[in-house]
């Protein structure tokens, strides 16, 4: 049995992910991708997937030989409006979303599994 406990937010529990749901938390006005975003930023199909995002599958396919660096160049560009990009406002990746989701097939966020059973719980201790 999973008791949802409401006195703190385990890491990788789920519940951030419900409670983010339940209030209606919108990122969106409240975070930006800043320079150790993308610094951190590795995995190239997450990467294709985010530039899939803010630019769309024509750049992405029109860029599928180039680097990592020159596709989040890109992503950068498309969120600041820079070098002829159409500016995209208020993006924020589908993993800081709620409810949270993953950019490419095979980025897994181990949470959003749990995020089932914490609903499950959350709802149990509600009633």
């Amino acid at each position: 049995m999973t008791n949802f406990d409401t006195t703190r937010l385990e890491t990788g529990s789920g519940a951030v992910d419900v409670i983010g749901e339940l209030l209606t938390v919108d990122l969106h006005s409240q975070w930006t991708a800043d320079d150790a975003f993308f610094d951190m930023l590795r995995d190239k199909q997450t990467i294709r997937a985010m530039l899939a995002e803010v630019a769309g599958k024509r750049t992405v396919d029109a860029h599928a030989t180039a680097t990592g660096k020159v596709m989040k160049g890109i992503i950068k560009d498309c969120l600041a409006g820079d070098n002829g990009r159409e500016k995209v406002s208020a993006w924020v990746p589908k993993y800081l979303r709620f409810p949270a989701a993953v950019n490419a097939r095979k980025a897994g966020i181990a949470s959003l599994g749990k995020a089932s059973s914490a609903r499950k719980a959350f709802k149990k201790a509600k009633a």
